[in-house]
């Protein structure tokens, strides 16, 4: 049922697109329309699709990357009770971690609904966000960069799999709708420093990772 929601949604969405391509050539105007398309299939796949909760997201367990970030420096901080109770309603494995100025958190398992784009819950944690931009760490990984109205530090975020790294929701998202078997782990680092990015940390985090993917 899902799959035909989805292929009905899209198929509507392609047939208007050709229409129009007849009249004139796609312009940012009518990126809403398309929206509302994506928005509807990926409603329609929350509410048929089952869900995968519990499945293991990497060849190794959480305590090994837990073990593999200690030994680099990480001390484990609890998590607040608002994470602790997401986490366990969507069947997944979250951990906290401090390190000087730097708070990580990793997200561990779930399926493709599982990982959600980490501005709301700063949102919801009171870090009223002003800006964000993508910043290139180095060649192979770039991370989302996300600034806040009256708070002095800065966040950063990505989501990894076993083959690639990605800043962007919708890319992650995709790739993993696609794949159900491709499991991704999100990752968020919160910076008290405001002019400085932690790129060395941010890529020491993601080779750690990469290692126990």
């Amino acid at each position: 049922l899902s799959c035909f929601l989805v292929f009905n949604i899209i198929s509507n969405g392609a047939k208007k697109e050709d229409e129009q391509k007849n009249q004139r050539q796609f312009t940012v105007q009518q990126a809403p329309d398309r929206l509302l398309y994506i928005i509807g299939a990926y409603l329609s796949l929350m509410l048929f699709t089952p869900s995968f909760k519990g499945l293991p997201s990497t060849g190794k367990t959480p305590k090994e990357i837990l073990t593999a970030l200690e030994t680099n420096g990480w001390n484990q901080i609890s998590l607040s009770q608002s994470e602790s109770f997401t986490f366990n309603k969507e069947g997944v494995s979250g951990m906290k971690l401090e390190k000087d100025r730097l708070q990580l958190l990793v997200v561990i398992g779930g399926d493709w609904r599982t990982h959600h784009i980490p501005e709301v819950c700063y949102d919801l944690a009171g870090y009223e966000l002003k800006r964000s931009n993508t910043q290139l760490i180095n060649e192979t990984l770039s991370v989302r960069n996300l600034h806040f109205q009256k708070v002095a530090g800065q966040a950063y975020y990505w989501f990894q799999s076993k083959t690639q790294a990605t800043d962007d929701y919708a890319t992650k998202f995709w790739y993993q709708l696609v794949d159900f078997d491709q499991k991704w782990i999100q990752i968020s680092v919160l910076d008290q420093e405001p002019n400085q990015v932690p790129k060395s940390e941010i890529k020491n985090i993601y080779q750690i990772i990469n290692h126990h993917l």
